[in-house]
């Protein structure tokens, strides 16, 4: 067995074998479609936030024990890891279910989907009237990002250009640009986010 690879038993009903770089993105969908941060998912399943980064990121391993109290912590279960459609696929997640994050000022941002690994993240965020990313632009990573304007307008700051954006409008740019939305209506704005798959050849650049 080499160093990249678990063997696990228990739960299971026959020993299988599953690779610490697939494991990890399970682990990390699971705990966003929980709403959890690393901090959270760490603490309750007494590991380390910085072992919990390297887990999900395919940089470390994991023993069993701790491996069970991660899947406890997020309310599934060892079989789960090795079944990606009892975890990822073809399930539904009613509304009520959405995992909510406050952010910024005023903003409200709701998971629809915990991605698929390595593929995209799909958030809706709602903005309250003023409401906005928060005071100053930012940049992330190396991915890319569409925006759909679902109700309102909202304005983007996108390094020096600014646009306003209406329903139906929609945008794509590199999430690396310093970036900044705000509502520039008289209502609630809603932003349909899409977040795709991180770029290395973008972030050798």
């Amino acid at each position: 067995m080499t160093k990249s690879a678990y063997q696990l038993r228990g739960d299971l009903s026959h020993a299988q074998t599953v690779t610490r770089d697939t494991i990890g993105p399970l682990l990390r969908a699971g705990r966003i479609r929980r709403g959890l941060t690393l901090a959270k998912l760490a603490e309750a399943a007494g590991v380390s936030v910085s072992f919990l980064s390297q887990l999900e990121r395919g940089l470390s391993s994991a023993s069993v024990s701790s491996l069970r109290r991660i899947t406890g912590a997020l309310e599934i279960t060892m079989a789960d890891l090795f079944n990606r459609s009892e975890l990822m696929w073809g399930r539904v997640f009613p509304a009520s279910s959405h995992p909510t994050i406050e952010f910024g000022d005023g903003a409200t941002k709701r998971i629809l989907s915990a991605g698929v690994p390595d593929e995209f993240e799909v958030f809706r965020v709602d903005f309250q009237v003023g409401g906005s990313t928060g005071a100053e632009p930012y940049g992330h990573g190396a991915s890319t990002e569409f925006l759909l304007v679902q109700a309102g307008r909202i304005q983007l700051q996108l390094d020096n250009d600014v646009h306003v954006l209406g329903a139906g409008d929609s945008i794509v740019y590199p999430s690396s640009h310093a970036h900044r939305l705000e509502n520039v209506s008289a209502e609630v704005s809603t932003v349909l986010w899409v977040i795709g798959p991180p770029d290395p050849e973008r972030g050798r650049k």
